[in-house]
Formats: C-alpha cells, sequence, structure tokens
C-alpha cells in the first residue's frame, strides 16, 4: 500500500525518488506514467520534480488492487497505446489525424449504420488491435466481459465487449473489438484499481480466481514493504 501524503497545497511538488516511495512502484513503472502524461512535471525551474495533484489522483487506484466476481469469470486487460491527437492514453484506436483515414473507413465498411452513429458519438468505442485466440475471443464477446486498461498497472479506464468486428484489416490476425464504456457504477469498482504490470503480451485473459491471486500477492508484497 503506498504511504500517505498531504498534497492539500496546491503548490505541492514531488522528486523521482519521493514520488516512487509514495506510490509504491519502481522506476520503470513512473517513467512510463510521466511518458503517459499521468504524472506531471512541475512547471518553472524544478527540474526532475512532479506534481502532487497528478500523484494524487492515483492514489485510489493503487490502493484498490484489481479483483472481478466469480459471475465476471475472466477479464481482458490490455495495456495502454496513446492517442496522439486528443493527447491521451488509450486502449482504442487512435482515431486523430489524416494518416488514420484508411483505418476508419475500413471499420465503418464492417460496422452496422447504428453502430457507426455510436461510435461517432463515442458511446461505442474500437480497441487497438489484440492477439487474442479465437476460444477467447468467442468467450469474451458472449459473456460481455470486462475490457481494462492497464495504464503501467493502474486501471483506469474499461468497458464491456460487444463483439468482435470480423474481417477488419489488421496486423497479423490481431482482433479488434466493439466495446461499449463503463459507466459510473462499474467505473468506480473497476476502473479506480491496481494490477502489477509484468512482462509479456501487451494483454492478457485473466481469470476471476487469477485476479484474486494476484490481489493477495500485491497486498502482502506492500505489507512487508512497509514494515
Amino acid at each position: 500500500m503506498p504511504r500517505p501524503h498531504d498534497f492539500s497545497a496546491t503548490n505541492s511538488t514531488l522528486g523521482f525518488e519521493d514520488v516512487k516511495r509514495q506510490l509504491g512502484i519502481g522506476s520503470n513503472t513512473l517513467s512510463k506514467l510521466i511518458k503517459l502524461h499521468l504524472i506531471n512535471r512541475a512547471s518553472g525551474n524544478e527540474r526532475n520534480r512532479y506534481t502532487g495533484t497528478s500523484i494524487e489522483k492515483l492514489f485510489p487506484a493503487r490502493s484498490n488492487y484489481l479483483r472481478i466476481p466469480k459471475s465476471e469469470e475472466k477479464a481482458l486487460i490490455c495495456s495502454i497505446g496513446y492517442e496522439t491527437g486528443n493527447c491521451v492514453p488509450s486502449m482504442y484506436v487512435d482515431a486523430t489525424g489524416p494518416r488514420n483515414l484508411d483505418r476508419l473507413i475500413d471499420i465503418k465498411q464492417h460496422v452496422t449504420g447504428d453502430e457507426w452513429v455510436l461510435l461517432e458519438n463515442n458511446e461505442l468505442r474500437v480497441t487497438g488491435y489484440w492477439s487474442l485466440s479465437k476460444e477467447d475471443s468467442d468467450f469474451l464477446t458472449e459473456q460481455h466481459c470486462l475490457v481494462l486498461a492497464s495504464y503501467a498497472g493502474f486501471i483506469l479506464d474499461g468497458g464491456r465487449l460487444i463483439r468482435e468486428i470480423e474481417g477488419i484489416k489488421t496486423h497479423r490476425g490481431r482482433r479488434a473489438f466493439l466495446v461499449e464504456p463503463l459507466g459510473d457504477p462499474e467505473r468506480e469498482t473497476y476502473a479506480q484499481s491496481y494490477l502489477l504490470s509484468r512482462q509479456g503480451p501487451i494483454n492478457r485473459v485473466l481469470t476471476a480466481a487469477e485476479l484474486e491471486t494476484a490481489a493477495e500477492d500485491q497486498a502482502e508484497f506492500d505489507s512487508n514493504c512497509q514494515r
């Protein structure tokens, strides 16, 4: 569990090592969060200092280990890309800029008219292209399972898988999905949590039991670090 800190002052800043201690993370994780602009550099002449307000926003997630009910069975956890035009980290297709026009045309040709209207209104989104087995894809979409976005271990976004968009042009047979973004109640439950980021594939299908074990292991590790 990260150590509490008073971020109430609007001008509160911390150094790199202090941020690591406060959030209970390593150098690589912190560097990723800075690169994703989830932790902001302090303005002015404070070199290698970071704003307390941006760090404070990550506290609720870091202190809440990701779990899902047994009834959910499985969830798809995806590492995050970056929507350059909107300047935000995202697990969705980057629909910004003229270089993605062909991608948008391809998506439009493989969704219904009603789905396209919902996509234009951001009521549905299209995920990035994930390496996933047909068996996992079928199960996750048939059960409308959770897809959750991992920002270097911080789960801050997610949705419900609606269906795979079959026939879409993807790299090396990867799959893209229609997703309904989480509403407020589920966002509060799932999209403010933490799952230790590990080396390996950028997307993982994890069972409720695996997430429970991971949460227990992380809780024990954090507890030992505070002794």
